[in-house]
């Protein structure tokens, strides 16, 4: 793919554009020589979540899941293990 192709392809995955990407660029760029911080005002916080172990059964079927997820397969949960 050639470099023109390239921009091109970006430009229309991007939202607004490549301008769009440059402008918002510059702006954080700009944001973070002033010290300003976007997290300020929020917590860091852990998130609720499973605690699964490399290679069970459980893992395995949660791999499993989330393949068919990210593949737009539907998977009936009692077909899981």
């Amino acid at each position: 793919m050639s470099l023109v192709e390239q921009l091109a392809a970006t430009n229309a995955a991007y939202p607004g554009g490549l301008e769009a990407y440059v402008l918002k660029a510059r702006r954080l760029l700009a944001d973070s020589a002033s010290g300003t911080n976007p997290f300020e005002g929020y917590t860091p916080s852990v998130p609720s979540g499973e605690d699964l172990l490399y290679g069970d059964e459980e893992y395995q079927g949660m791999e499993a899941l989330g393949s068919a997820v990210r593949l737009g397969v539907e998977i009936r949960r009692e077909c899981v293990s």
